[in-house]
């Protein structure tokens, strides 16, 4: 299925962090011999090609019709990242994800541009470990060709993305300047293959206009066949076929250590009880070719911008491939509910590749009862194309809680019903589908923007337990709310297209599916996390564009006022005043005044009183 973007909503604030993404270390496989047409690279990297009489068969592989269409190509960018389904290995490491480019190419680290005019393969400008079939300035907005892109990965060995006659840019457009080609990456034996179809057009003729080849995740080693039209005799064409693989170079070296997961291994966003104390661990990797010793792995917590924890541990030893988790000091400076960021950073001396020494966590704190959820507000929707299909969050209980509600940001447009579910995870930590635990149904309405699903019996999770919330559609589809752009991101949503599966987009956006919970007592010797006599939840969502609910928990029955202020100390509306009894009481702002009128914009007070005692919260409203 294709998902489908909808408009933007609001902007917010939120902390940010520096994210990094993770592969896997997993050596590539040693080749059988193969005739060969050129030198090998540092790594031992050759190519061989059908011109020169060369083994490689052409045999074209059409995934039009099976393929998933590749959309929000244009003039000069890449798009992704999408998941190649398998570790596939690339010199001395393995790569899980990649980027498609508009001009021809895939690169597994990021979504830089790679445009005319290129430089010559090897290069340390980004983008870098790349993979090019075909480096030319494509415009896949162009008025002639298909200018289609697809890729087609059978999740086990093979991923191919294939460019269809996509038109070279010009003016004047020359309309058969078209070219036609594919990659294709095959697990089992680490190979890289290009085929070609029909080729038009001379690439404008310019200097670093076209090129073929491979090249490492630093631009330090790699292979090229073609640069700039030279040599001629290696410009593509109708037939072509080229086989790019390796036969490792034993005294090949490289050193590269770096974070391979934060607090846990998909670096999940995690909560954690204000004034309770947070283990922090990582997981440390050795990415490189040698064993390596005086690692040093260094943590900082940061709200916001603000750094409020900052410790180092040595770690003595890793081999090559080898992971250890470390453990460093527990966190007990989490003295408020907020966003946090947890980073983890490693320092190796001689280390050769930074970009995965760091690695970020969510932190979110709270105290119950509250709503745990990963994002702030919604700022845009998501469907998918054809209707159907659905979207869930997982969560992991930081002590024993009672799920009292589901809520979730979403359109159903009086179209269609929506499925609401809570499911535990089976033994491999994916939803567990025949294990429902509690589901109810949303009938078609209207926008509804956020919603609440009561669980009128709760159900009941221990520390550690992880279990997901997720919304399925009926009929035409529902549009969910994500939020994007936004670090850092929790890496907990998932995706059904069918079945369950982690999110194509957890590197871009969190899904707005939270949970409203309580505190057990009595359960793990945990002690009770209601406050001795009052407690002011923080609203949500906030920031907020429409209205927002305010919670406050009482241990005895009493008179209580919650009112609105003004950034300038004017109240602005009651909310509340009367006499309450014990437990837990909800109040929603629609963001009037005591007259009725629409407030502006901005940053209001909320404050609450009970006797002589009082409490005071922020919020924000954006329109």
């Amino acid at each position: 299925m294709k998902k489908v973007m909808f408009f933007t909503f609001v902007l917010v604030f939120a902390a940010s962090a520096a994210f990094a993404a993770n592969s896997t270390f997993k050596a590539p496989l040693d080749q059988v011999q193969l005739d060969t047409s050129s030198a090998p690279d540092a790594y031992g990297y050759t190519w061989v090609d059908n011109d020169a009489g060369g083994s490689p068969v052409y045999e074209w592989i059409d995934i039009s019709g099976t393929g998933v269409a590749v959309e929000g190509l244009m003039d000069d960018n890449a798009v992704g990242p999408f998941d190649i389904g398998f570790d596939f290995a690339y010199y001395w490491y393995s790569v899980d994800h990649f980027y498609i480019g508009s001009n021809g190419y895939i690169s597994f680290a990021s979504d830089d541009n790679y445009s005319q005019d290129f430089p010559m393969i090897p290069s340390s400008n980004r983008p870098n470990d790349i993979v090019v079939p075909l480096a030319c300035d494509l415009d896949f907005t162009a008025p002639y060709g298909t200018n289609a892109c697809y890729y087609y990965t059978n999740n086990v060995d093979t991923l191919i993305v294939t460019w269809d006659n996509v038109l070279e840019w010009n003016t004047p457009y020359n309309s058969t300047a078209t070219h036609t080609f594919q990659l294709i990456l095959t697990a089992s034996d680490s190979a890289i293959t290009y085929q070609y179809g029909e080729q038009g057009g001379d690439f404008m003729n310019t200097e670093g206009h076209a090129q073929i080849g491979i090249e490492d995740l630093l631009g330090n080693n790699g292979i090229c066949y073609m640069f700039d039209l030279a040599p001629p005799n290696r410009m593509p064409h109708d037939g072509l076929v080229i086989r790019i693989h390796a036969d490792p170079d034993p005294d090949f070296v490289f050193h590269d250590v770096g974070v391979a997961g934060a607090m846990n291994e998909s670096s999940g966003g995690v909560f954690c009880g204000v004034d309770q104390s947070l283990a922090l661990k990582a997981l440390v990797k050795n990415y490189g070719t040698m064993p390596e010793d005086d690692i040093n792995v260094n943590c900082k917590i940061k709200r916001n911008y603000v750094t409020i924890y900052n410790e180092d541990v040595p770690l003595s030893h890793l081999e090559p491939g080898e992971e250890a988790w470390v453990t460093l000091p527990s966190a007990d400076c989490l003295n408020e509910i907020n966003v946090h960021a947890i980073v983890f950073k490693t320092t190796l001396s001689g280390d050769e590749y930074y970009w995965n020494n760091s690695d970020t966590c969510e932190l979110r704190t709270y105290i119950l009862p509250q709503t745990l959820a990963y994002i702030d507000t919604t700022i845009s929707y998501s469907s998918w194309q054809g209707g159907g299909g659905g979207f869930g969050n997982e969560f992991v209980a930081p002590e024993p809680i009672t799920v009292t509600m589901v809520k979730a940001d979403m359109m159903l447009q009086n179209q269609s019903p929506a499925y609401f579910f809570i499911l535990p995870a089976d033994e491999n930590g994916v939803p567990d589908v025949d294990n429902i635990l509690w589901a109810d149904t949303l009938a078609p309405v209207g926008d509804t923007g956020w919603i609440s699903m009561n669980l009128h019996d709760g159900i009941d999770f221990n520390t550690g337990d992880k279990f997901f919330a997720t919304i399925l559609a009926g009929g035409e589809g529902v549009l969910m709310g994500v939020e994007s752009g936004w670090l850092p991101l929790c890496n907990r949503g998932w995706e059904n297209t069918g079945s369950y599966a982690p999110s194509r987009d957890r590197a871009l956006q969190d899904i707005c599916i939270a949970i409203e919970c309580e505190g057990r007592t009595g359960i793990e010797d945990e002690p009770n996390t209601l406050p001795n006599s009052f407690h002011l939840n923080q609203n949500y969502p906030n920031p907020f564009n429409a209205n927002t609910e305010i919670g406050f928990s009482l241990e005895n029955t009493g008179k209580v006022s919650l009112s609105v202020y003004n950034i300038a100390g004017q109240k602005i509306s009651t909310l509340v005043d009367g006499v309450f009894n014990s437990g837990l009481h909800r109040v929603l702002w629609d963001g009037t005044s005591d007259n009725g009128k629409v407030v502006s914009s901005g940053v209001y007070f909320y404050h609450l009183e009970i006797g002589e005692q009082s409490q005071t919260k922020k919020m924000v409203l954006l329109k």
